[in-house]
């Protein structure tokens, strides 16, 4: 019996060893499963210049809701309104360094850096043909977003147009003569000169205070702004004109998009256009019901009839035909854009 006890020692010492390995190699296959089973969650921060509250704030929150439900919370979208982490000016270069990850704001008022997001005036006939232009624009916009400023425009949606608070009422081309009006971008002010008025461009968030200061006769903003800073306190009149085109754009930093799955790509997009859709119905319909508000609040609504926007459009032709042209094949696909939509929404 004592010359097998050595191959049982050893038969049982194999055993042992045999039965670690399976134990070790149980454990780490459970490991690994775990980790690749649960990705990490990411947070995104959604920067938005208006307050909590606001129609455009409680649809950026829809936006986060939707991406994280489809995403099962993978995916979580902060919106964080007012000027906490970027001041407004500064949201187009905080989605480009990353600072923050997304926007939502106009980028209009970025023409300076980037040629191509310029809103020429009286582009577009009404509110419904701006929103038609919004899908094309977002296209065409990210033809050099992504190269040029590391963003991409997710989705775009209508905020209506920017036309006139004054405090002198404005009816024809003749009354824009000797006004000086505070306007929000170059182009506003080049439109204000050929009608005959004196301009400055200012700041939208200052246009309450040039107006209660008396610095300026009007200012260039939409039915939205003048409620939200009651413009109505320190002016008479809206004109209502569709002077401007107003986007508002669901911008994200590029590298943060690349690194996205396709599908979580795909429902970020149909998520943003789902919500800009919406806001884009809500200013049509708000046609109607900003006047109705504005006018509870006192103000004179004055539209401007399609004979006499005629005569503005045609005061401001040559310069509206340069700007265009300054951007060469781009302005011509916001040109073609512009007259196929205005086409459909006379």
């Amino acid at each position: 019996m004592k010359k097998y006890l050595p191959v049982v020692f050893a038969l049982l010492m194999i055993s042992v060893l045999v039965l670690a390995g399976c134990a070790t190699s149980s454990t780490t296959s459970t490991a690994t499963s775990s980790t690749t089973s649960a990705p990490a969650k990411v947070t995104l921060r959604l920067v938005i210049p208006v307050p909590p509250g606001d129609k455009l704030t409680v649809n950026a929150e829809e936006l986060a809701k939707g991406v994280s439900q489809r995403t099962n919370g993978q995916y979580e979208i902060n919106v964080i309104s007012g000027e906490t982490l970027a001041k407004v000016p500064e949201y187009m270069d905080a989605v480009r360094t990353g600072t923050v990850e997304m926007a939502s704001v106009g980028l209009g008022m970025f023409a300076g850096a980037y040629p191509q997001l310029v809103e020429i005036p009286m582009i577009y006939n009404n509110v419904k043909a701006n929103a038609a232009a919004c899908k094309p624009m977002a296209d065409l916009y990210n033809t050099f977003l992504p190269s040029k400023a590391n963003a991409r425009a997710v989705a775009i949606y209508t905020t209506g147009a920017n036309d006139l608070v004054s405090k002198k009422s404005v009816q024809t081309l003749a009354d824009w003569k000797g006004l000086l009006i505070g306007t929000v971008s170059p182009q506003l002010s080049a439109m204000a000169s050929n009608m005959g008025a004196a301009s400055v461009v200012i700041s939208w968030v200052d246009c309450y205070s040039v107006l209660e200061k008396g610095t300026v006769d009007a200012v260039t903003t939409s039915t939205q702004w003048t409620m939200i800073s009651k413009l109505n306190d320190v002016s008479k009149y809206y004109v209502r004109f569709y002077g401007s085109p107003s986007y508002n754009t669901y911008l994200i930093n590029e590298d943060v998009w690349k690194k996205m799955p396709k599908d979580v790509q795909d429902i970020f997009t149909e998520e943003a256009w789902r919500v800009s859709g919406d806001l884009s119905n809500i200013h049509i319909q708000a046609v109607q019901t900003d006047k109705a508000e504005l006018e509870k609040l006192g103000m004179t609504v004055i539209d401007i009839p399609t004979a006499e926007r005629d005569k503005w459009i045609a005061a401001n032709a040559a310069t509206f035909d340069k700007m265009i042209a300054d951007l060469g094949d781009f302005g011509k696909q916001v040109k073609a854009i512009a007259e196929d939509v205005n086409a459909k929404n006379p």
